[in-house]
């Protein structure tokens, strides 16, 4: 009997030491990912960083990527999707009895003002089939008609349906912007093989040139006003950085003393100098757009 009883501990033993092996060596991978996408993040590297972040979550759940998910997107002039990172890091943390869910809780908190949202609005809602991507996202009907948080720059909206396929662009702004894109009715001659574009789609080809004379006066207007947008951001981050340099001429070597408050103005200034290229490059692209809507609109008859 005895012999049987240390047989089955013995088992039970053996059976264990797999998944808990499994389990060490996931949690070795996720720390390891983790320390590299931090270093890559101290570094100013965000771009990077993020694809090592969430390989780490891959492998196991951690309050750390989370955070620095939320940091880095905040870094790269994201908001919105900063403050999703940061309310899944507040989830877990309150899960794990974690006390930095305050630290999460209060950055998603302090993103609020500046979350723009689109709504996308459709003309036939009825339409047999119709179905709408976002950023090449599945947008169900539910989210039509209702505004969803998105990042600045510019977001492209795709109709399917078996009359056509329609792609529209739009720029959203930056500092809680509302923005609203319309998905037009079909042309009357679409066909299931038709594949028009989204400017052909809203423009009658017998039309005299009007709707994209518009347009085009209309893109101009918006990207002159991001590039405005942009210029004014540029200068801020120029300021913010030059308190960097005259604070701390060595930087990031700086006294610990005041390391953490020049660390915050030069995360302001890298901040401020992503939505200002943003802002400068989809305003170019709005006025060299308009542009051509202009010289290539039909005259008068």
């Amino acid at each position: 009997m005895k012999r049987v009883a240390i047989g089955l501990l013995l088992f039970f033993f053996s059976a264990g030491t797999p998944a808990y092996a499994q389990s060490s060596d996931a949690e070795a991978r996720a720390t390891k990912l983790f320390e590299e996408g931090r270093s890559l993040a101290r570094q100013g590297r965000c771009a990077d960083a993020v694809d090592l972040f969430q390989a780490s979550l891959r492998e196991a759940t951690g309050v750390g990527p989370l955070l620095n998910l939320g940091n880095c997107y905040e870094q790269m002039g994201k908001p919105a999707t900063a403050q999703r990172w940061f309310i899944r890091a507040a989830e877990v943390a309150r899960e794990r009895h974690d006390p930095r869910a305050a630290e999460a809780t209060e950055r998603a908190r302090a993103l609020e003002p500046r979350i723009s949202d689109l709504t996308v609005r459709v003309a036939t809602p009825d339409e047999a089939d119709l179905e709408l991507r976002l950023d090449g996202e599945p947008l169900d009907r539910a989210r039509w008609n209702v505004a969803a948080r998105v990042d600045p720059g510019t977001h492209v909206v795709e109709a399917s349906s078996p009359r056509r396929h329609t792609s529209l662009r739009v720029v959203v702004g930056d500092g809680g912007q509302h923005a609203e894109l319309v998905v037009p009715a079909p042309a009357p001659e679409s066909s299931p093989s038709s594949t028009r574009p989204a400017s052909a789609v809203a423009t009658d080809e017998k039309s005299d040139g009007s709707t994209l004379r518009t347009l085009g006066w209309g893109a101009g207007a918006v990207g002159t006003g991001a590039i405005a947008v942009g210029a004014v951001f540029g200068v801020l981050s120029m300021i913010d950085h030059g308190k960097v340099v005259d604070r701390c001429p060595a930087y990031p070597t700086c006294p610990v003393t005041s390391r953490s408050e020049i660390d915050d103005t030069n995360s302001a200034a890298r901040t401020k100098g992503t939505v200002a290229t943003i802002s400068i490059v989809a305003g170019a692209v709005l006025v060299a757009g308009g542009i051509v809507l202009l010289l290539t609109a039909p005259h008068e008859r």
